[in-house]
């Protein structure tokens, strides 16, 4: 498996944590190597370094295996990863509620998140649609 920059592996190192209930920790990462694990006693951890002329990040091993208890406070379910999650849902429909958003979240991913977070996400994501909108009068 194979990552285009740092950007893309730590989103898809976010998205594995936040979908499957872990605590991911990062305990080495520079600019040529990146070994990320979970709990204490957990078996699982993954490994990756660049490769090329092209800084791109690939995966050397993986330990896909979890024997610990899903976490439901996860700090990696930040503002810009919830954005990200429910941007098209947002521009859809405006008027979603940020206690919809709270709700969701709780449901559909099992992680608690606080109504002020939820209210940072949507803020980002209007704020985003209002420059779009903005740019696209411009031209």
């Amino acid at each position: 498996m194979t990552f285009e920059d740092t950007k893309e592996l730590k989103r898809a190192i976010d998205k594995y944590t936040i979908t499957l209930g872990v605590n991911l920790k990062t305990v080495r990462s520079d600019k040529k190597t990146c070994k990320v694990l979970c709990e204490d006693g957990c078996p699982f951890s993954l490994y990756t370094s660049t490769y090329g002329l092209s800084m791109g990040w690939q995966v050397k091993s993986l330990a896909y295996e979890h024997i610990c208890v899903c976490v439901h406070k996860n700090p990696r379910a930040f503002t810009m990863w919830l954005a990200e999650y429910f941007k098209e849902k947002v521009q859809e429909a405006p008027q979603f509620k940020t206690k919809e958003m709270k709700n969701e979240v709780q449901r559909d991913l099992k992680v608690c998140v606080s109504v002020h977070k939820c209210k940072r996400t949507k803020k980002k994501i209007m704020e985003e649609m209002e420059a779009i909108s903005r740019m696209n009068l411009e031209s």
